[in-house]
């Protein structure tokens, strides 16, 4: 997969969820610490709405790569410099065994394996 730079945005449509997002912050600073300005940013309220919007070729997007199901229409690149983020799933020691709590740690281990 190509890797390319933040200073790809400059001068395109930049299709962004609503401010709060934590992608958007995180590319915002990104363009901010790049001296990078988008041609014209765009808010759109979801994910599939942007993909849809990108698939239209209105503009460009920065989206987590796991938030990106397989298209060929799609071109994905990497972010180079990216800010990896970690996300946490806390739930209380004595709802572990609650059905729904169980299954998702079920699953959760066999995907993670001795990494869980």
């Amino acid at each position: 997969r190509q890797t390319v730079s933040i200073e790809v945005v400059s001068g395109h449509c930049l299709l962004m969820r609503e401010k709060g997002s934590t992608t958007r912050k995180l590319t915002e600073q990104m363009m901010q610490e790049a001296g990078v300005k988008a041609g014209a940013l765009m808010e759109i309220g979801s994910r599939e709405s942007i993909r849809e919007a990108v698939l239209r070729n209105i503009g460009i997007s920065v989206i987590a790569r796991h938030e990106v199901p397989h298209n060929p229409e799609l071109r994905v690149l990497a972010l180079e410099n990216a800010p990896v983020m970690h996300e946490y799933l806390y739930c209380l020691k004595e709802r572990r065994q609650a059905r729904l709590p169980a299954a998702f740690l079920g699953v959760a281990q066999e995907v993670a394996g001795s990494q869980f």
